[in-house]
């Protein structure tokens, strides 16, 4: 993996190549792009149009500011669509709080 911090904010969803997502054995997701107006929509449907259909979809959750912002969608979004969720011991406990 080769990353340029901060550089994925510029992608949008149409970016995304979801006929290589649907060969993908898992998808890894950004938690921070949670945080972008346009990307929790792309989080919740890109596994119904094919993406990991065979394999793992684990995103990297986002930071406990990020998850304050947005627990309730967060919350579905996990129940829904995540088969591996990576976690610090901070974004743990943000996730679990009412």
């Amino acid at each position: 993996m080769n990353t340029f911090l901060g550089a994925s904010v510029e992608f949008q969803p149409e970016d995304i190549d979801l006929a290589a997502a649907a060969d993908a054995a898992v998808i890894y997701l950004e938690g921070y792009l949670f945080d972008r107006a346009s990307w929790p929509s792309y989080f919740c449907t890109s596994r119904a149009n094919g993406g990991a259909t065979s394999g793992a979809y684990c995103p990297q959750p986002v930071r406990p500011w990020c998850v304050d912002r947005h627990r309730a969608d967060l919350r579905h979004y996990v129940t829904d669509h995540v088969d591996i969720l990576f976690a610090n011991e901070d974004e743990a406990i943000s996730s679990c709080r009412n």
